[in-house]
């Protein structure tokens, strides 16, 4: 189908078509993970049990790490287990949000040494960033993440460089000025 010119109608196509077309697929390809982070219905408990247990707050931030470990904590336990974590999770998070550290702790002895036990292993993890399977395996989570460096607040994590590339193979040479 030409027009009288003899360009084809449906193969010319502006620039701003093609802009946009970008921007959509763009949108389309992050919109399906980020829809699945907002409705994983552990996600909200998750987030709240372990701010309780943590004594940090955690937000929406925070939603893509709670699910990673979230999988780093069951996966690869029995159906049985894994509800006795949903059931810890769901109860802390049933609380009030102003309870404070005595309630959480008695609800938590309430339900048991072993609820106690997956309590204080969520908040390890959280705080280290690391989790250490039955297998004895230690797996590394999200240590730029990881609590400590929110409750150590006179350090970070060691992210950035000293210097140029190589700097560390030249003594340190105190005050001198280049």
């Amino acid at each position: 189908m030409s027009s009288s010119k003899g360009q084809s109608k449906v193969g010319s196509v502006t620039r701003r078509q093609v802009v946009v077309g970008i921007a959509a697929a763009s949108l389309t390809s992050v919109l399906p993970m980020s829809y699945a982070f907002a409705s994983d219905p552990i996600s909200g408990p998750l987030l709240k049990t372990s701010s309780f247990l943590t004594g940090i707050p955690l937000d929406k931030s925070y939603i893509q790490l709670s699910l990673q470990i979230w999988n780093a904590l069951t996966v690869d336990l029995k159906n049985r287990e894994e509800i006795k974590w949903c059931n810890l999770i769901d109860t802390i998070a049933a609380l009030p949000d102003d309870a404070t550290d005595a309630q959480v702790e008695k609800t938590l002895r309430d339900m048991g040494p072993k609820a106690v036990a997956r309590a204080q292993k969520l908040a390890r993890v959280w705080y280290t960033g690391k989790i250490k399977q039955d297998d004895g395996v230690v797996h590394v989570i999200n240590y730029d993440e990881a609590l400590v460096w929110r409750a150590c607040d006179f350090t970070k994590p060691p992210l950035t460089c000293g210097g140029p590339f190589g700097y560390w193979a030249k003594p340190y040479e105190g005050g001198k000025s280049s």
